[in-house]
């Protein structure tokens, strides 16, 4: 049976071999693309996460009271996840967003305020968290702004055809 396995002509062995390195080529490239298409979708959500940092700083306002606001109240969908915190810890303002989707230890997160893009993988789907130092209305806080991973993972879906979490399997859509 030995003999059977092991393959006597030249030829054979050759395209068998020629098979093989093929395999690990295609392999090797399929990862470089994955990694490569990862990489992109992934830095477009941190950017996306430091225009709402910048966003964030150019809208607030302090009002007379020693309160902060936006300039213009924005609707429930039009806020992006937001919390400002006082330099001593304290929660100062939240958009409708933070309220409804907490984050667990973003309070430990903005003492830390390292400018530093945090994944928060308890959450289902995952959250990216920036905390970083800001002056609003020339008071020293911590901005915190967070955005689901979940249009991330719906890309990856849509490039590479894997089921992601809260996204429908390939060729059906959301109802």
């Amino acid at each position: 049976m030995k003999r059977w396995l092991r393959p006597r002509r030249v030829r054979v062995r050759l395209a068998l071999w020629y098979v093989g390195v093929m395999v690990v080529v295609l392999a090797v490239y399929a990862g470089a693309v994955f990694e490569l298409v990862r990489d992109n979708v992934s830095s477009g959500l941190d950017e996306r996460l430091r225009d709402d940092f910048d966003w964030a700083s150019d809208m607030l306002a302090q009002r007379p009271d020693g309160t902060i606001a936006p300039y213009d109240e924005t609707g429930e969908g039009d806020s992006p996840w937001l919390q400002v915190w006082s330099l001593d810890g304290d929660l100062l303002y939240d958009t409708p967003s933070a309220r409804r989707n907490p984050v667990p230890h973003s309070g430990r997160m903005a003492a830390k305020a390292d400018e530093q893009i945090v994944t928060v993988p308890e959450l289902t789907p995952p959250y990216r968290v920036l905390s970083g130092p800001s002056r609003i209305g020339g008071r020293p806080v911590v901005v915190q702004v967070a955005r689901s991973e979940s249009p991330f993972l719906q890309d990856m879906h849509h490039h590479y055809g894997r089921p992601s979490e809260g996204s429908p399997p390939c060729g059906q859509s959301r109802r």
